[in-house]
């Protein structure tokens, strides 16, 4: 009898502490989603006309395999590309592109030229 007793014991106190912790589970989701909303609400209240996630802009690193493709595409694309002061011209055939002298390891920035109608004609990257 008393093997019975503890196993009931033990049973009670199990779904006891389960329901005490989906209990909780349940109140700290619903108490941190209104944080959150509360939060929310009021950094809108703050300002209106900022908005707070905007950053300074940074131009966006190149890799130098990115770069690389994109000498490899020049065929394709019929667009100059200048790397580092290299010139890969648009009229190169796909046997004649050497890219061993661009660094894969480098990042690099591009800037674009475009002619009248905003066609690009020319990329020019350069090593950070």
């Amino acid at each position: 009898m008393t093997s019975h007793v503890k196993s009931w014991m033990f049973f009670s106190f199990s779904a006891t502490v389960f329901v005490i912790a989906l209990g909780s589970a349940i109140y700290l989701n619903l108490s941190i989603s209104k944080s959150l909303d509360l939060v929310s609400k009021s950094n809108t209240h703050l300002e209106r006309d900022i908005h707070s996630t905007l950053g300074v802009p940074v131009k966006p690193a190149i890799t130098g395999q990115e770069v690389a493709a994109s000498v490899i595409q020049i065929p394709d694309t019929k667009i100059d590309i200048i790397v580092n002061n290299h010139l890969y011209n648009k009229n190169l055939q796909f046997d004649e592109i050497d890219v061993s002298t661009i660094s894969l390891n480098r990042e690099y920035t591009a800037n674009f030229e475009r002619n009248t109608l905003g066609v690009i004609t020319k990329v020019i990257y350069t090593a950070q």
